[in-house]
């Protein structure tokens, strides 16, 4: 029993200290990357290793002897205290730490789950396709990558993952839920979502290999490109130099850059995406707990620099994409599109000892006016829905009406079975042909708009 008391104790020792360190960062994720042994960071440089003050350190000191008292208690007088499990102990104690932060992007997950779910930003990971994110306590699908098992499946942007593989997930960190997604290719994994229409609906997913190709360009008119970026890589800004040296060189003169549902990633990168468009100020303002500041400022040599830009955000733009979308916003770059996400923080990783991981909020980002990202997004100068407005109708009426006629079908009753079986045949068709429609290739709102945006400007 003294053993078993003392190793109690030495867990719960580790449980403040990690208390210890979330205070002194600060603390109130975009995808964040399997780490080094110390810090990694996954939006932003992490700014030294100071803990705290010495009165910090004192008051933690008190609160640890109150735990110790708590388990001298459940360890001589709890009924069942031989099935104490040393380990849930452990991880439910630094889970309920983290979780009173209330903050979505801080979390705790265990070795099995990070060593299952740590992926990079470099080159591809083995999962369903999707960038997910926390919105007012729910895990939400920000956006599904494209060609990925997820956009096959039928995922869409806000959608609410409410169980995985029949578990639900309420109560679980954003880096809990993606490693029980993520798995190997070819084994399937069963989400419960719930669409923003409030419609439940299972979905069986295969997971696959995805491929993480970041920057793609096509001329949309003789001398207009596009220039789309899926994610914000190590390879990114030498990608997007590169298309964009091609577009110029194939007549490019004006770029629209495409960061609709671009889930982030580096930090770093973004700002080297920036400077490829700004030829000088700031980029972005990082601020951090401590009430330090760093200031990230344009790099020279853009490729460019100077000629007419419009960028085409959605809700799916999230974190770097929304440093690059509000550094071009302020130096007078129209935003076209939609709301953006509102993921605005800097966070970094460390691995823990026993291979479990902490991932810690340690500052936010502002844009070079100083407006705040997190929490609030970006509102587009050109508010623009992808879908024409007809079509943008029509496909809500009709979804609306097979909503309905699920419904009905519910009551089991024979001939409203057979008469809505039939009108939904004929709804499920006509989604169909729409979401063709809807293509890159096919009619595109946004797009049409930034266009007509930058022939006024030549």
């Amino acid at each position: 029993m003294l053993k078993m008391r003392l190793r109690l104790l030495a867990l719960l020792s580790l449980t403040l200290a990690l208390a210890l360190l979330a205070s002194a960062c600060g603390v109130q994720l975009p995808g964040a990357s399997k780490s080094s042994p110390a810090r990694t960071p996954t939006a932003a440089p992490a700014q030294g290793e100071k803990i705290g003050a010495a009165s910090s350190a004192s008051s933690v000191e008190g609160d640890v002897q109150v735990f110790r008292e708590v388990l001298n208690i459940l360890l001589a007088d709890y009924v069942d205290r031989q099935n104490i499990n040393l380990q849930k102990l452990k991880e439910g104690g630094i889970r309920g730490i983290v979780q009173a932060l209330n903050d979505p992007h801080s979390a705790f997950i265990d070795a099995e789950n990070y060593r299952v779910g740590g992926g990079d930003l470099s080159g591809s990971f083995e999962g369903i396709g999707a960038n997910v994110g926390v919105r007012e306590g729910e895990i939400i699908i920000v956006s599904p990558i494209a060609g990925s098992p997820a956009e096959r499946a039928g995922l869409r942007s806000g959608d609410v993952i409410v169980e995985v593989n029949g578990k639900p997930v309420k109560g679980k960190s954003l880096l809990e839920v993606v490693a029980l997604i993520r798995g190997p290719r070819g084994t399937p994994v069963t989400l419960l979502i719930r669409r923003t229409s409030a419609q439940v609906e299972t979905l069986s997913i295969v997971r696959d290999v995805i491929n993480l190709a970041s920057v793609g360009w096509r001329m949309v008119t003789d001398e207009i490109a596009q220039v789309r970026l899926a994610q914000f890589s190590s390879r990114t800004p030498r990608d997007l130099e590169d298309a964009l040296r091609l577009a110029k060189s194939g007549g490019a003169k004006a770029i629209v850059l495409d960061l609709r549902g671009n889930p982030g990633g580096l930090l770093d990168a973004s700002v080297r995406v920036a400077s490829q468009f700004l030829k000088s100020g700031v980029a972005l303002y990082e601020v951090h707990g401590d009430g330090t500041e760093r200031t990230w400022e344009v790099r020279p040599g853009g490729v460019a620099v100077g000629l007419p830009l419009a960028v085409l955000v959605d809700e799916g733009s999230a974190s770097a994409s929304e440093v690059v979308a509000g550094a071009l916003q302020d130096a007078g770059t129209p935003l076209i599109g939609t709301k953006t996400f509102g993921k605005g923080s800097v966070n970094f990783v460390r691995e823990l000892s026993d291979g479990s991981a902490l991932y810690v909020t340690s500052g936010r980002w502002l844009t070079p006016a100083r407006r705040q990202i997190e929490g609030k997004g970006l509102t587009p100068d050109i508010e623009v829905q992808r879908l024409p407005g007809a079509l943008a109708q029509e496909a809500q009426f009709i979804q609306s009406l097979k909503e309905r006629l699920d419904r009905v079908d519910s009551l089991n009753e024979g001939a409203l079975r057979v008469l809505a079986q039939d009108l939904q045949d004929i709804v499920e068709g006509r989604i169909r042909a729409l979401q063709a429609n809807a293509g890159l290739e096919q009619p595109d709102a946004q797009l049409q708009r930034a266009i007509d945006y930058l022939r006024t400007k030549k």
